[in-house]
């Protein structure tokens, strides 16, 4: 095409663009200028060519189902939209793998669940609903391994405990190495080790057996090895110790009820849990206090909320100060409190019942210059006679209402007796 020829071209297209009243954009004017230079460009044998190119194209679009496609600028559009939707199938045909867990794969079927569910629509992957699930999954899977690392850390420090005794031990006397196996093994026994550890401690035995072995056959040569490694033990102990209480502090205030200063109920949730787990492995029984405020409504609408803070907080303080250390006191909502009481005897339950009654009812709770006298209604059922923890928890809540039912001011027991 000569010059003269193209700016022709070129002022007929501005023109006729003009009188159609049309805005000149880049896609307008590309447009008209292609349909004015059609004529030449029809004798040029590329042209005809591409021309075929882009009709392929455009039919192969349409009949994919697309919105209708007329030009080659649409059609442009339209492959630039697939070239991004190839882009997000291929993120969540990998995004199972990304997302999976490391240490604890407890949420495995629902990372499965959310994952089956963008592939089914991708394109709702990037929704505010999906985004918020995927953070939600990301939170849950980190707190999971959060929980485990705790448990193994535990564990750690039990395991180093008693095999610093062994070491220290074994710098004194050479002892019987047959006897000394029999009592890593009657110890490790009795380690209450998290569910989590329990795969790695037939090999911890083997390893241990060996070691101690090793010891008595080369106790002599291996002395100032042997304390050597006891103050790498001790270094790699207090390391692990300053994890744990940093750990401890960290998830102190996640755990812990901001008005009264007792577990929460996320606390409740992880403390039952392993005592579940506990009665299960080792028989250790544990019974629940379910525990409510009588009339608290009724001091809440006569006197202000700052009032009923005032009393949750006090009965939550009294209520801990009665409760032995290894037990629990849980804020479980509203003015609901929970006991986790550990026992040997079912009259120990009882004996703690009675106590935290009779400090409850003997103490008056102060207002500012005012004086109430606090009573409350609880049920309490053994984890031995549930099938459960889940229903003990229920059958404690059906023995407080009923003590609510049929006066108030008592306690119910599973076994049928009434304080």
């Amino acid at each position: 095409m000569d010059k003269e020829k193209l700016v022709g071209i070129i002022k007929s297209t501005l023109t006729t663009l003009k009188k159609k009243n049309i805005h000149a954009t880049p896609i307008n004017y590309a447009k008209e200028f292609s349909r004015q230079a059609g004529e030449y460009k029809k004798e040029l044998k590329e042209y005809k060519e591409l021309e075929y190119l882009i009709e392929e194209l455009i039919h192969q679009q349409n009949n994919n189902k697309h919105p209708k496609i007329d030009t080659y600028y649409e059609l442009v559009r339209e492959y630039k939209k697939l070239y991004k939707t190839n882009n997000l199938e291929i993120l969540i045909n990998n995004l199972e793998e990304i997302i999976a867990p490391s240490i604890n794969h407890e949420i495995d079927s629902s990372i499965e669940k959310f994952v089956k569910s963008v592939k089914t629509k991708p394109s709702q992957f990037l929704s505010e609903k999906k985004i918020e699930e995927l953070k939600a999954l990301a939170q849950e899977r980190i707190e999971l391994d959060r929980e485990v690392i705790k448990e193994k850390t535990s564990d750690i420090i039990k395991l180093t405990n008693l095999m610093g005794k062994y070491f220290d031990r074994s710098l004194i006397q050479s002892g019987n190495s047959l006897d000394e196996v029999n009592n890593i093994k009657q110890e490790l026994d009795e380690l209450e080790l998290s569910a989590t550890s329990k795969r790695e401690l037939i090999r911890l035995q083997n390893k241990l057996v060996d070691t101690v072995y090793a010891l008595g056959n080369n106790l002599k040569s291996s002395q100032e090895e042997l304390i050597e490694n006891k103050s790498r033990f001790g270094e790699m102990q207090s390391r692990i110790i300053k994890l744990q209480e940093e750990l401890n502090s960290v998830r102190k205030e996640k755990f812990m009820d901001f008005l009264t200063g007792v577990h929460n109920r996320r606390a409740f949730d992880v403390e039952i849990e392993k005592l579940e787990t506990q009665f299960k492995i080792f028989g250790n029984k544990y019974a629940i206090l379910f525990i409510d405020i009588d009339y608290f409504k009724k001091i809440n609408d006569q006197y202000g909320h700052e009032c009923g803070d005032t009393i949750l907080r006090t009965f939550a303080n009294l209520l801990n100060a009665l409760t032995r250390e290894g037990d629990m006191i849980v804020r479980y909502g509203g003015e609901e409190f929970i006991a986790l009481i550990k026992y040997e005897e079912q009259v120990e339950v009882e004996k703690y019942a009675r106590r935290i009654k009779k400090t409850i009812e003997e103490n008056n709770f102060v207002y500012k210059d005012l004086k109430f006298k606090i009573k409350f209604s609880a049920g309490v059922a053994y984890r031995e006679n549930n099938v459960n923890n889940i229903d003990t928890v229920n059958a404690a809540d059906s023995l407080m209402y009923k003590a609510k039912r049929t006066g108030r001011e008592q306690i119910i027991f599973e076994n049928g007796l009434i304080i």
